[in-house]
């Protein structure tokens, strides 16, 4: 593999405005394994091709200056390129700024903001984002409580196989505070859960059928699920 050649032949195509060319220059000198990684070579390809509206561009230079460790840290430059990014429809950074948003460290915190870019990331099938709105409506702390949301939430994220958001579920069903008691729904979520290798829902499951309360007893169940 001629490296240099390929370096020639991308700086050609970049300096003609082509945005994968500036995409690929930008990733090989942040990368640093084809040829000794140059900071600021990386930087002036990715801003070249964000500029041009390339999506990975503009959500690698928010990682960038999010983390602020090949640049100092610059959280409107982050947010900055994170937002183009999330405009084009990017999940990533449509998740990474409803974490911003909710964390309140790189700036002041913004439930509504953090909702937003959440909500955004979640209808694009994102599982983290799912989950982090089904914890937000739970907890009730950036926002008000909300069982309905944060169960319609929760059970998107365990629809994607989430393994906590499945367990999560079968907590609410079990006890019956949230939204009222359904043990056969609790059941199921444990279940996933529990196939999921979540030992705690394995533990709960050899309980429940142990005890014989919530469901006649089935000795044979529990054993099964105390042994997993």
């Amino acid at each position: 593999q001629d490296i240099e050649k390929s370096i020639h032949y991308y700086t050609l195509a970049a300096n003609n405005n082509n945005t994968d060319a500036q995409l690929n220059l930008g990733i090989i000198y942040v990368k640093g394994e084809l040829v000794p990684q140059d900071v600021e070579k990386s930087i002036h390809y990715f801003t070249l091709a964000a500029n041009n509206n390339n999506t990975k561009a503009q959500f690698n230079l928010g990682v960038i200056y999010e983390k602020g460790e090949l640049v100092h840290q610059d959280a409107k430059k982050s947010i900055h390129y994170y937002t183009l990014a999330a405009n084009n429809n990017d999940t990533s950074a449509q998740f990474n700024l409803g974490l911003i948003y909710a964390k309140g460290e790189l700036v002041p915190q913004d439930a509504k903001k953090s909702i937003h870019y959440f909500t955004l990331a979640a209808n694009n099938n994102d599982t983290k984002a799912q989950f982090k709105l089904g914890v937000i409506y739970e907890e009730g702390e950036l926002v008000h409580q909300d069982a309905t949301r944060s169960i319609y939430y929760y059970t998107l994220a365990a629809n994607n196989n989430d393994t906590k958001a499945q367990f999560i579920l079968g907590v609410i069903y079990l006890k019956g505070e949230l939204v009222p008691q359904d043990v056969e729904k609790s059941i199921h979520y444990f279940t996933l859960a529990a196939n999921n290798n979540d030992t705690i829902a394995q533990f709960n499951l050899g309980l429940i059928y142990e005890k014989g309360e919530l469901v006649p007893q089935d000795v044979e169940k529990s054993i099964h699920y105390f042994t997993l």
